[in-house]
């Protein structure tokens, strides 16, 4: 680990990890750091700021596959929890403590479905994308549905969200070159947007959103 300035952060210790990491990050919670570290096959290690493993830590998760996981932070410790889902649709809450709050299979709708992790900019919240052949499904970090919608796209695209009073998801189909934003399931923006490149998303004082996003060299914004 670096620290602000650029150099190795005093005291920590470095790890070495068998396994693929997918993710990782720090988090500042109740006058302590916690420094959390993913692995693809599911094995979840939060440490402290000298490299020392938390207590209950590591929690082998038995997932596959691993998309990703978000702090849900809570007013109190016992209310703060990391959510983690994998590819195949296992969602999982552990605690602060190492131990699996919640552990269980979101809806399915076929054996190919894939699912994602999809964070806003700031990593404060998060939504999970399942994606099918003919329906794309977003669900909130308790595994309830929000909405979903027809799946025009092709295999490859990108999500983005964007949290708020009114959140926004993007999808990006980076085949077909296009994208489109949602809200409530509903595009805001009447046609499919030429892009190459996720958007950024600003809220300004009147409420109205500025869409920044590039199509191939080319710089496009739109106010809506």
């Amino acid at each position: 680990l670096i620290d602000d300035k650029g150099g190795l952060l005093e005291g920590w210790s470095p790890k070495t990890f068998t396994d693929l990491v997918v993710d990782e990050g720090h988090h500042r919670l109740f006058g302590k750091d916690y420094i959390y570290v993913l692995t693809a096959s599911g094995s979840f290690h939060l440490h402290n700021r000298r490299g020392e493993a938390v207590a209950g830590f590591p929690v082998m998760l038995g997932l596959r596959k691993c998309q990703g996981a978000i702090l849900v932070e809570g007013r109190e410790k016992t209310k703060t929890y990391f959510a983690v889902v994998d590819e195949a649709g296992q969602l999982v809450h552990i605690s602060l403590e190492g131990k699996v709050l919640k552990k269980e299979p979101l809806i399915k709708t076929s054996a190919q479905s894939k699912f994602y992790l999809v964070r806003d900019s700031k990593s404060q919240s998060a939504v999970i994308a399942r994606v099918d052949k003919t329906r794309i499904a977003f669900f909130n970090l308790n595994g309830e549905a929000i909405y979903d919608i027809e799946n025009p796209f092709s295999e490859n695209v990108e999500f983005a969200y964007f949290h708020g009073d009114a959140p926004l998801t993007a999808i990006l189909d980076r085949t077909q070159r296009y994208l489109v934003l949602l809200r409530e399931g509903k595009i805001i923006h009447g046609q499919p947007l030429e892009a190459t490149v996720l958007p950024a998303v600003e809220m300004m004082p009147n409420s109205s959103l500025r869409i920044s996003f590039a199509n191939g060299k080319q710089l496009v914004e739109l106010s809506l």
